[in-house]
């Protein structure tokens, strides 16, 4: 493995990346399936060619060597069950992208897998110490937005629970394979190592890299509010979720409550 460098040049390597995800994803005009989908390929490289570290490291920073077990397999089946039901659904209408975001899904739960068998005894602890802190967050700021949106719109308020399970149920593997596994992944662990000093300073980078990354697949009028809302928004959130990655080094911890906030999204209508 090679030397991680000075932090000024992992730095400018992390904003280039999300700068050429952003320039691609406005560019061609991507719709949000597209634009995650194109992460694929983006984050793959920066993992082989810039940090030289194994794909496997992004879903668990110590990167534990590969092993079949019967325990794993259970995990994978049962957590690409509603990811494989969706795909052929969106197959049979003929949806391509939506069907790609499901097959992406699919391939998240062999890697969610991967990291729930990596659990240690303080993994599921970190992992509900930050469903609490960074999902509380996510989740308030999503009920705050569907009451604004209520009171500006007259938009009914509504919660639906059968839509935040499956929205987990999907979510929770997909984001081994698109943004959460990128953010927190790639890039936190690229800008942030051990022992480093000022780590609030990389979190709030990570984050705010989140929040404009944003920007080609959100509708706007004024682009610096839209910007620096974004920002905000992804800085509340993203902190939480940075230091937690760092804590647990499994991706299962910040996935989960990432899932939870666009889960509570979808719920209450915003999307």
């Amino acid at each position: 493995m090679d030397s991680p460098g000075p932090r000024a040049r992992r730095c400018a390597e992390s904003v280039l990346f999300i700068g050429v995800w952003v320039a691609l994803g406005a560019a061609l005009r991507l719709r949000a399936n597209a634009y995650l989908l194109l992460g694929v390929p983006l984050t793959w490289a920066f993992q082989k060619f810039v940090r030289h570290e194994p794909v496997r490291a992004l879903w668990v920073r110590e990167a534990p060597r590969l092993r079949v077990e019967v325990r794993g397999l259970l995990w994978a089946l049962a957590l690409g069950a509603v990811p494989l039901w969706s795909l052929v659904s969106a197959a049979r209408r003929g949806e391509t992208a939506i069907a790609l975001w499901c097959l992406a899904a699919v391939l998240g739960a062999a890697a969610a897998a991967y990291a729930v068998q990596s659990f240690r005894r303080d993994t599921l602890t970190a992992l509900l110490a930050c469903a609490t802190v960074a999902g509380s967050i996510g989740v308030a700021l999503m009920a705050g937005s569907a009451a604004l949106k209520h009171a500006v719109t007259g938009a009914p308020l509504h919660f639906l629970p059968q839509t935040f399970g499956l929205s987990i149920a999907q979510y929770f593997p997909a984001l081994f394979i698109l943004e959460e596994v990128s953010f927190r992944g790639a890039l936190d662990s690229h800008l942030q190592h051990q022992g480093e000093h000022r780590p609030w300073l990389s979190a709030l980078l990570v984050s705010s890299l989140w929040g404009l990354w944003h920007l080609p697949i959100v509708p706007h009028a004024n682009l610096p509010e839209t910007a620096l809302l974004l920002v905000l928004v992804h800085c509340a959130i993203g902190v939480p979720l940075s230091f937690y990655w760092r804590k647990s080094g499994n991706l299962a911890v910040t996935s989960f409550s990432h899932a939870l906030i666009d889960a509570a999204r979808n719920a209450l209508g915003l999307f």
